[in-house]
């Protein structure tokens, strides 16, 4: 039995597979914690159903995906972001993470028409990341980009100072409209100052 190993840096967090497709017949997922002496970070998940990513079309709908995090949440020191999301061209997709707290916003653009023609990602966004998401090459096969990746033209540590309570929005745009996909989740990792 052939078994495919995904870790995840000093941390994890285990991802579900709505689709089995995703492994070949031969294949187990297994994800495995790596431990580190960092102080501990604290997860928030997006807590609703997986939601279709809206086709590009006349009005340029986008999927809207928000956390509120509440105000006892400290100041950030890293940050690094889980996504998982099934679509069938990876580069119709541009997404960004907001984060609004009163008056102030911030936006990062993750990235933007990455992922040739490959099948989702299931990624830790992660400053610290040997590989740039935007350098993954084309899987012969389309599978998913799998894996530890830093955001294509910016850095999550703009976030690091900042008070992490407050509304965080993850928006996706797909720009094209023949291929279809969904998120099916995301998560903040927060290490506090």
């Amino acid at each position: 039995m052939l078994i495919r190993l995904i870790t995840f840096g000093f941390t994890f967090i285990a991802f579900y597979i709505l689709n089995s497709s995703l492994l070949n017949a031969n294949e187990k997922l297994v994800v495995i914690p790596i431990i580190s002496s960092s102080p501990p970070a604290k997860v928030y998940t997006w807590q609703e159903d997986p939601s279709l990513i809206p086709e590009d079309g006349p009005d340029g709908d986008t999927l809207s995906a928000k956390i509120i995090i509440p105000p006892s949440a400290g100041i950030i020191a890293d940050l690094n972001i889980y996504i998982f999301i099934k679509h069938t061209f990876n580069n119709d997709l541009d997404v960004s993470l907001v984060h609004k707290k009163g008056e102030q916003s911030l936006e990062v653009i993750l990235f933007t028409d990455v992922g040739y023609n490959d099948h989702g990602f299931y990624v830790v966004l992660d400053d610290e990341a040997s590989t740039n998401i935007g350098s993954i090459p084309d899987h012969p096969n389309d599978e998913p980009i799998i894996g530890s990746a830093k955001p294509e033209n910016a850095e999550l540590s703009n976030f690091d100072g900042r008070d992490a309570s407050g509304e965080w929005t993850l928006t996706i745009d797909d720009d094209w409209r023949v291929d279809r996909g969904e998120l099916i989740s995301w998560s903040l990792n927060i290490t506090e100052d």
